[in-house]
């Protein structure tokens, strides 16, 4: 990579990088640079702010001016130190683990099989290789990890520890905080089989090669799942779910403290698994989605590749059907095309983007579903006496003035409504049934006198206790 550099900022960062190697460390201080930056006639702050962004941006110095406004990494060394160093103790005997750091048993239990520690396990790691001083202490460690999302805070998380792994070290009933590392976690061993009631959705990339579409080509960035598995623990409504896995590769996570999702890393892809109501999949669906963007966000991923939703193609498992851009139909190499979503008699895979979808007729209006919706199932299954209205389908012979829907107007509003000739006949059969009993009704009533009401030309009903009452 060829990095365009200024021959005044080419002088900073040679200047940088003496004084840091004269001074043995690996990071210099806001103070100290802006004594350099002077002795180079960078005079204003401002000046030498744009300096080190621009540095930071070619990815020559690390400069996180929003958490750590007065050090500049020079050398990315130390942060390197203490997550290399934090992955090594899961891995090491508890015989050679003074060999690091000075760390309990407990401790390096805890964050091999949990992903947990707390600051201190920082500090004494950072004792023995002297990382920290007073200019950079195990905080600011704790404040750029967070910032990088690479590490998750976790508050008094009510966990279930068992004796021989684990100890409870909250002794005092104070607020416990420790820190979620997914990278110190081992890979798992087996998976379950995946619920068949709701098919796991896929997410990841496509790869475009020579602008010709490849279905078969996916692929997620290195990196990408832990940073998805913090973004998503960031959230005050996501938690552990102990119940399936907490493994490098494969998370169980609790969304609002009911429902449980699995994410797992395929290498290719990251699969969503979703064990409850197929209603709140498209939801689900969302969140994962926000955390994978945020991440890719974060790891600069290519805006050449698009991120695309898919599934395991039902003819070969090699294979993907691709969700396309409208969220409601697939493509994949098969032929026959698979075609998932649009013959999805179970709703398994069309859960997933319910929230692109119509509904099925006949289904019963929730509380949930569009006002246009509910009006429509309503008037195609309510049973009860209706108001007057113009989209009303009832009468009721006993209110005044009821009866004030025509049934030319019921013949009328029938094709809007039912689009297949299986339900117009359904409708029309009882309808004509109807009539020609109201007709005989009304008939024999005037002949024989018993009500005062004039027949109409758009009577559906007489009530001879009212006013003129049938009267449209």
């Amino acid at each position: 990579m060829t990095i365009v550099l200024p021959i005044r900022l080419f002088a900073f960062e040679i200047s940088l990088q003496k004084e840091a190697r004269n001074k043995k460390q690996s990071f210099l201080t806001r103070e100290e640079v802006i004594e350099i930056g002077k002795s180079l006639r960078l005079d204003d702050e401002s000046d030498i702010d744009e300096a080190l962004q621009y540095l930071h941006n070619v990815t020559i110095i690390l400069y996180y001016h929003d958490v750590l406004p007065n050090i500049i990494f020079v050398d990315p060394e130390p942060i390197l130190d203490v997550l290399s160093l934090l992955i090594a103790i899961t891995y090491v005997e508890q015989s050679k683990l003074h060999l690091i750091a000075k760390v309990s048993n407990s401790e390096r239990l805890r964050l091999k099989d949990c992903g947990l520690f707390e600051e201190d396990l920082l500090k004494k790691i950072g004792q023995r290789k002297k990382i920290f001083d007073q200019d950079f202490e195990s905080s600011h460690m704790i404040k750029l990890l967070k910032h990088l999302h690479i590490i998750a805070e976790v508050k008094n998380k009510k966990e279930k520890e068992d004796d021989h792994h684990h100890i409870v070290t909250d002794t005092e009933n104070k607020e416990k905080i420790e820190y979620f590392f997914p990278c110190a976690l081992p890979s798992y061993d087996e998976l379950k089989a995946p619920s068949t009631e709701i098919q796991p959705l896929l997410i990841a990339w496509e790869i475009n090669k020579s602008g010709t579409i490849r279905t078969e080509s996916l692929a997620i960035p290195q990196g990408l799942f832990p940073l998805t598995i913090v973004h998503l623990l960031e959230r005050e409504d996501v938690d552990f779910n102990e119940r399936f896995y907490r493994c490098l590769d494969a998370m169980s996570l609790c969304v609002n403290d009911e429902y449980t999702i699995n994410i797992i890393n395929r290498c290719t892809h990251i699969e969503i698994r979703f064990y409850d109501e197929k209603k709140y999949c498209s939801e689900i669906r969302k969140l994962v989605e926000d955390a994978i963007k945020n991440s890719g966000n974060d790891l600069k991923v290519s805006k050449k590749y698009s991120l695309v939703f898919a599934f395991k193609c039902p003819q070969n498992e090699q294979s993907y059907c691709i969700v396309k851009e409208d969220n409601s139909s697939t493509r994949c190499k098969c032929q026959p095309q698979c075609k998932v979503l649009q013959g999805d008699d179970d709703n398994s895979y069309r859960c997933w983007f319910s929230d692109y979808q119509s509904s099925s007729p006949g289904t019963k209006a929730s509380s949930e579903d569009p006002p246009t919706k509910k009006r429509r199932l309503e008037l195609t299954t309510d049973a009860s006496p209706a108001q007057p209205h113009q989209d009303s389908t009832t009468v009721n012979p006993d209110s005044d003035g009821a009866g004030q829907l025509r049934y030319y107007q019921l013949l009328s509003c029938l094709p809007k409504y039912f689009k297949k000739w299986g339900y117009m006949f359904m409708i029309l059969f009882p309808v004509i049934i109807a009539l020609t009993i109201t007709y005989f009704t009304v008939g024999t009533t005037i002949t024989t006198g018993a009500s005062s009401a004039q027949p109409h030309q758009d009577s559906t009903t007489v009530n001879p206790d009212s006013d003129g009452a049938g009267q449209l």
